[in-house]
């Protein structure tokens, strides 16, 4: 039986959506793209209740509408779907975007489901913290899942002040039962909000220019994105499974982008308040792009990012995979009439000694089809905590993509 799993915001905001755009869907502009993805797992899964399934087909498809209408109105939808027959939810979806809003000269008003991202770290973005994110999609968290609310931005001269309230918190989106990528053999139960779900989460940023030199300052308050975990026991005490706490945080960052011709310089840094422990992070990379090899068209961008964070590792602290972590990859493009691309990036933790290896590739195929392929293996991670439970999942990716 296919299980459809919506939340309580998508929901409202696809009404929104439907009974107040529908009559002027076509005066929009419309894109969107349709996949056909093939996974391969050369190894069984480590834990017994995940599909044992090697090849795994999915077809995913998402569709973006956007359009402006009266002087400074506008709105955009940004909907999501997956169909995937062996996992443990088959059909899930999910509405990235969906908001109308009022776009002035210097300043900008949006009311729906929002997705907003902050920093410029290639490996992880550890500043980035309004919208939770679907490790389900994207072990990695790459894939940000919409949140419903309200955000107002101001431009004076050269600093934007902009500010965001959300009324409802949505978990993380996490792998369980026959998933792979699992996090643990444990059981997920129903995640747990310390202040109930409806309770309203609130930011701030600040961003300001200077010459070469962007600053962002932020300040987040309410439930945090990243769960920790709290042990289910049964009567005699056994472990039965884990359950997703969402406590309340205040979360102070800043990030720095420096811009000097061909090279970015990056920095960012938090320091979190929550119930059970007071942490900093920091993270520096820098981003270095060669234009031409050898004279040709060819292009090549090396990546270098260095991460740390003094978090104790507890189940009662929200977890990170970013602790005492290094990254570097390489990127090649053509620059081709098919964007032909190539990627090859290593996330090494020193404190473990573990590697995630992941390498990518992408190509046109003509004016509306594509191809992209990745492999993700993951090297000496038995003692990772957060690549432990994945350490039998090595993948091989391919998938078709047609565009519109």
């Amino acid at each position: 039986m296919v299980k459809l799993v919506w939340n309580i915001g998508t929901v409202a905001c696809l009404f929104m959506v439907v009974f107040l755009y529908v009559p002027t869907i076509a005066q929009g502009e419309i894109r969107g793209n349709l996949e056909i993805r093939g996974e391969y797992f050369p190894d069984g899964p480590k834990f017994p209740k995940q599909s044992t399934k090697r090849w795994q087909p999915i077809v995913a498809g998402e569709f973006q509408w956007q359009d402006e209408f009266f002087d400074a109105m506008s709105s955009k939808v940004s909907v999501f779907g997956k169909y995937h027959p062996f996992a443990d939810r088959e059909l899930t979806g999910d509405i990235r975007e969906g908001w109308i809003g009022y776009l002035g000269a210097s300043s900008e008003l949006k009311a729906g489901m929002l997705n907003e991202r902050w920093g410029r770290l290639e490996a992880e973005s550890i500043v980035d913290i309004l919208n939770p994110r679907d490790a389900f999609e994207d072990f990695q968290g790459d894939v940000n899942l919409g949140v419903p609310g309200v955000s107002f931005s101001y431009l004076s001269d050269q600093v934007q002040y902009s500010f965001w309230v959300l009324p409802y918190s949505r978990a993380r989106r996490l792998a369980r039962g026959k998933d792979r990528f699992r996090l643990t053999e444990l059981p997920l139960r129903d995640e747990n909000f310390s202040h109930g779900r409806a309770y309203p989460s609130a930011a701030g940023r600040i961003t300001t220019f200077l010459g070469d030199v962007e600053v962002g300052l932020s300040h987040f308050y309410g439930h945090v994105r990243f769960p920790s975990f709290e042990v289910v026991l049964d009567a005699v005490g056994r472990p039965l499974g884990l359950r997703p706490q969402y406590d309340i945080i205040n979360q102070s960052s800043v990030d720095v982008l420096w811009v000097q011709g061909h090279t970015l310089w990056k920095l960012e840094s938090f320091y979190q308040v929550g119930p059970e422990d007071h942490f900093f992070a920091v993270a520096a990379g820098v981003e270095r792009e060669f234009p031409s090899i050898a004279g040709s068209k060819k292009s090549l961008t090396l990546f270098a990012e260095g991460y740390y964070d003094d978090r104790s590792t507890s189940f009662s602290v929200p977890f990170t995979p970013f602790q005492r972590d290094v990254f570097v990859g390489a990127r090649v493009s053509l620059n081709d009439f098919a964007s032909t691309e190539f990627q090859i990036r290593f996330t090494h933790d020193w404190k473990h000694e573990s590697t995630l290896v992941d390498v990518r590739a992408q190509r046109r195929l003509d004016r509306v089809w594509g191809v992209e392929g990745s492999v993700n293996l993951f090297v000496n991670a038995q003692q990772d905590p957060a690549l432990g439970g994945f350490r039998e999942d090595h993948r091989f990716q391919i998938k078709l993509i047609r565009s519109f």
